[in-house]
């Protein structure tokens, strides 16, 4: 359980204690009264500054296409947490749009043109791996300048990518952690 959800769980329980401690001594119930105000106060305070943002940590990446449920999917596995995977078909989307383009494209831009795939919702996080991926390949196939991506070459792209994404089936890629 994470320090917010502890603060959210003991302000409940303080808030329990004194409503029994008013129903047993109801002279008390004015001190009580601002005892609990001050709890809501805190409350708020808690609700204003939201959950923490999680990040997956790690001492670096591994990329490897696993068959899972009989279809391929790009793994990127990290120190701690589930791997994060990504079908074949989306991956073909990201490269598909990536080989049409003929300007860098922002991250945004990126998501319109894959579009929704039938029968499924469009993560993200999913075209994220994607593109951390492209971006770790030897040689270089595409490049980041300014939270914008485009490929090295203007042709060849996607062939590049598939011997990419082949390279990751023969064998797990291993990548230091970096500002990707």
């Amino acid at each position: 359980m994470d320090n917010f959800a502890e603060a959210n769980k003991a302000l409940e329980g303080a808030k329990r204690l004194l409503q029994a401690v008013v129903n047993r001594h109801p002279d008390a119930a004015a001190s009580i009264a601002e005892v609990t105000s001050l709890l809501s106060n805190a409350e708020e305070v808690i609700a204003r500054q939201g959950r923490p943002i999680l990040r997956r940590t790690g001492k670096g990446a591994r990329y490897v296409i696993e068959n899972v449920n009989n279809r391929p999917m790009l793994a990127e596995c990290r120190g701690k947490g589930r791997p994060l995977r990504v079908d074949e078909q989306l991956f073909a989307g990201v490269v598909g749009v990536l080989a049409q383009t003929t300007k860098p494209l922002a991250f945004d831009e990126i998501v319109e043109g894959v579009g929704q795939p039938p029968n499924r919702l469009l993560v993200e996080w999913q075209i994220r791996v994607v593109l951390r991926f492209l971006l770790r390949a030897d040689p270089p196939i595409l490049q980041r300048v300014r939270s914008r991506y485009f490929p090295e070459a203007a042709t060849g792209f996607e062939a590049a990518a598939s011997r990419w994404w082949a390279t990751a089936a023969q064998q797990a890629l291993h990548f230091a952690d970096s500002a990707l």
